[in-house]
């Protein structure tokens, strides 16, 4: 229940559609000139939001330093590195039914 009203009250995120960082996919495909044109292109961008995600959590759990918050932000990390890993094997998956 505090995950879903902390959702509701993220500020900008009109339709629930915000990834890692508070961005939008869309407007951030478009302001970068990406090009979503099949699953690789889509796993690639997640994958960079992961990473993005996967850094500014280990790097805040350095400023915090000790304590429930650092080990809060240490867990986010972990989070992030095994849903990199996730893409990272469908992206394989990916490949080989192209290659095959």
């Amino acid at each position: 229940e505090f995950e879903q009203e902390a959702w509701r009250r993220v500020p900008g995120d009109r339709d629930g559609d915000l990834a890692e960082g508070g961005v939008e996919p869309r407007r951030f495909a478009e302001s970068s000139g990406l090009r979503i044109e099949g699953a690789r292109d889509a796993l690639e961008l997640a994958m960079q939001f992961e990473a993005q995600a996967l850094d500014f959590y280990s790097r805040c759990g350095v400023r915090v330093g000790s304590g429930e918050a650092a080990a809060a932000m240490q867990q986010m990390a972990q989070e992030e590195q095994a849903h990199l890993r996730m893409l990272a094997g469908f992206l394989e998956r990916q490949a080989a039914g192209q290659e095959a």
